[in-house]
């Protein structure tokens, strides 16, 4: 399969290749299917719906506030979604889904596009109101915040019920987003105190609950060599991790045949769409997360010196977690780790 600078979305639910596939043929035919357009896809139906549902968020801000400057601002930013959105959504209908399921992957983006639009969109006219003294009535300002907050969960909401993918606005890829965030904004001696210290928990502890024999040999053959990088190779890995993260929903930009990297970039985003469909943010593991973000703020502010623990801390968390999860998912974690390490 050929793609020269074309955009697809990849996919959360694939068959995962694993030691079995051997040629090139196999491996490209358990990730993708018959691509297709999203505009000939049902995302498109959930796509314009956003639109819309966004488009009447606004109008519904109008009658609730009493501020004229508010109503004048609302407005105006109501036509600038209008205008941003209506171009996202012309780009997203000539994307192609070239991989199983990447309906999710659009319904999800579609889901981030818009609530980053809208918050940026209201986060500035709120500060810029404010800057020139125009907002006097802080009562309006909860209305639109919280008005804001509430489409999202109805976005979140529908797509559950309509076409089957659930998940919530605080997920565990998330979490993983901010503990990377955190530890890069140290200084490099600082980052290489707590790469070292992670690299010595991982190879203290056992995870043939998630990978078979080859894939462990593997892995701490990884992070023997991983122990001998400096942090000039260290920060950018990381950099790149947290990047994919940030942008799991988003389509690949591919130009040239696709290769193993490919596929196991997809295959990591899909184990971690596992942890967040496993991993709601709920009170429990909210608490959690925020226990580990916060001891490691306070390592990095020199409050405590216990890296090592705190990295053990959050491996026990996610072994923790998966203990908990359905066989079928920790079968497919086992299936992606073991095509990421022996691919």
């Amino acid at each position: 399969m050929k793609l020269v600078d074309q955009s697809f979305y990849a996919t959360d639910n694939i068959s995962v290749p694993t030691e079995k596939y051997n040629s090139k043929n196999e491996t490209s035919n358990a990730f993708y299917t018959n691509a297709h357009k999203i505009k000939d896809d049902k995302a498109n139906e959930f796509l314009k719906h956003v639109y819309k549902q966004s488009l009447s968020v606004f109008d519904s801000l109008k009658e609730k506030v009493n501020d004229y400057n508010l109503k004048r601002r609302i407005d105006a930013i109501s036509k600038t979604y209008d205008t941003q959105f209506l171009k996202f959504i012309v780009e997203t209908q000539n994307q192609t889904i070239k991989t199983r399921h990447g309906t999710q992957k659009v319904i999800l983006n579609v889901i981030d596009v818009s609530n980053g639009l809208l918050n940026r969109l209201v986060s500035f006219m709120l500060a810029d109101l404010a800057k020139k003294d125009l907002l006097r009535n802080k009562m309006a300002v909860n209305i639109v915040e919280k008005e804001v907050k509430d489409v999202i969960q109805m976005e979140l909401k529908h797509a559950c019920i309509k076409f089957g993918v659930c998940r919530t606005d605080n997920t565990f890829s998330k979490f993983v987003n901010d503990v990377l965030t955190i530890l890069l904004t140290n200084n490099d001696v600082k980052l290489k105190q707590a790469t070292d210290a992670f690299t010595e928990t991982f190879k203290n502890n056992e995870y043939s609950a998630i990978m078979s024999d080859d894939a462990t040999k593997t892995f701490y053959q990884g992070i023997q060599k991983a122990e001998s990088y400096d942090i000039d190779r260290l920060r950018p890995f990381l950099i790149i991790i947290r990047n994919i993260i940030t942008n799991k929903h988003k389509p690949f930009i591919v130009t040239g045949h696709i290769d193993k990297r490919i596929n196991k970039t997809i295959a990591f985003m899909n184990m971690v769409d596992i942890f967040d469909k496993n991993l709601p943010g709920n009170e429990m593991n909210s608490l959690e997360w925020n226990d580990i973000k916060n001891s490691l703020t306070e390592w990095s502010d020199g409050k405590r010196n216990d890296i090592v623990d705190i990295s053990q801390t959050l491996i026990d968390y996610v072994k923790k977690s998966i203990d908990r999860m359905d066989s079928e998912s920790v079968k497919n974690i086992n299936n992606y780790i073991n095509y990421i390490l022996l691919h």
